[in-house]
């Protein structure tokens, strides 16, 4: 049973400190109220060995076995359920902490529920663990205040939810053809660099002609075997230059501003940012956040630098006064945001105006990821079909030409 130390009011007004042991702080604080003392304060005294104990299984559970995206997805989720049936919030965080399936989320709620128990609030306990994004914990200390926690909770399930599907359609979009061109490389390659070259030599020791395809991709292989170090050298330069760019902070504003003017990518991540944008300010003002500290917020949600900084000096330049609608027009976000946002400001209704942009643009990246879908993918089965298939044909033909079949 663990002690704690514990700071009371006694009958005569005088403050007492001391140390009692108890399964729990409220089974302390009933021991103190028997004894007729008022409890100020009390904190929990742990022995060396459950300390180094603790810390040692965090470090195990940092290493191994991380809480996910969307574990706290499922675990606001499963809060806002038992809350809305009436369960307290203290004992959803026991339960949570005793049937999550992962143990690293068993720790979690453990954590939260005693930072709780010991009078802290839910907001605070859960940005003291750093494992919530901080417009979670913004929105929880708004729902704490209105008393409104197990839909905001909700809400803010739903807003990770959305985040996390339009983030993976948008990857598997653009995965589906990188992959594709990866592997037709690696298999024309091989033809190219190893299977062609060993049967020209094969059919020159034979005497015989390599037909005119077949010597035009030996030329080719001879041509990489000649300058081929030279340019892998290059390659690895260039991607080493990259990499130390994009870990640079003004070489990285740069990067992700390039990336939004990249043909058909570009348009996608400006629907996909400017979605996340819009029902991020519009989930965060409907549930009472101001603002300006909304803005600040949803600035840190942005992995693009130069939307990132945008936002941020959205921010700093509506403390001067200047027209919202008006900072966020010209490049980077859609067009159809400063519009919508001049509108809310009109007609007093922000956060309807910017969960109509949310809407908007969750179908027109919808709609735009299954036209790129649909146009990606001939074109990639054309181009990559046509290379390999004439790498294939070539050598076909030089086996022919091996024997005798081909003049």
């Amino acid at each position: 049973m663990p002690d704690y130390l514990y700071v009371a009011q006694t009958n005569s007004g005088a403050i007492e400190r001391g140390r009692i042991c108890g399964s729990a702080p409220a089974e302390a604080k009933a021991k103190l109220s028997q004894q007729g003392k008022r409890l100020v304060s009390i904190q929990a005294l742990e022995n060396r060995g459950l300390t180094l104990q603790r810390y040692f299984a965090s470090i195990r559970c940092r290493r191994f076995q991380s809480v996910r995206s969307t574990d706290i997805e499922l675990m606001l989720q499963q809060l806002a359920v038992m809350l809305g049936g009436g369960l307290e919030l203290t004992a959803s965080l026991r339960e949570l902490s005793v049937h999550s399936p992962k143990r690293c989320q068993q720790q979690l709620c453990t954590a939260i529920a005693e930072k709780v128990e010991q009078g802290n609030s839910f907001a605070t306990a859960i940005s003291e663990t750093r494992s919530f994004p901080t417009f979670i914990a913004q929105l929880v200390h708004v729902g704490e205040k209105t008393g409104q926690l197990a839909v905001t909770l909700q809400r803010a399930a739903e807003f990770i939810e959305s985040r996390r599907q339009a983030r993976s359609e948008l990857l598997a979009a653009l995965a589906y053809p990188l992959l594709v061109a990866i592997a037709a490389c690696f298999v024309a390659s091989y033809l190219v660099g190893w299977a062609i070259p060993q049967l020209a030599t094969f059919l020159h020791a034979l005497g015989r002609k390599l037909p005119a395809m077949t010597q035009s991709l030996v030329d080719i292989s001879e041509l990489f075997q000649k300058h081929g170090p030279l340019c892998i050298v290059v390659l690895a330069t260039s991607a080493a230059v990259m990499v130390m760019l994009y870990f640079w902070k003004p070489g990285r504003y740069r990067i992700d501003q390039w990336q939004l003017h990249l043909p058909l990518i570009g348009p996608l991540m400006q629907m996909a940012e400017t979605h996340q944008l819009a029902s991020a300010l519009a989930l965060m003002l409907r549930s009472g956040v101001f603002l300006p500290e909304a803005l600040k917020t949803a600035a840190s949600l942005h992995r693009n630098q130069f939307l990132a900084a945008k936002v941020s000096r959205s921010h700093e330049e509506l403390a001067n006064g200047k027209d919202l609608a008006g900072l966020f027009a010209g490049p980077g976000f859609g067009p159809m945001l400063a519009s919508m946002i001049a509108v809310g400001e009109k007609t007093g209704d922000l956060p309807k105006s910017l969960e109509h942009v949310s809407k908007f643009y969750a179908a027109q990246l919808e709609g735009k990821l299954k036209r790129f879908s649909r146009l990606i993918e001939p074109t990639i089965i054309v181009i990559v079909g046509g290379v390999v298939g004439y790498v294939y044909v070539a050598f076909f033909m030089a086996l022919l030409s091996a024997g005798g079949n081909f003049k």
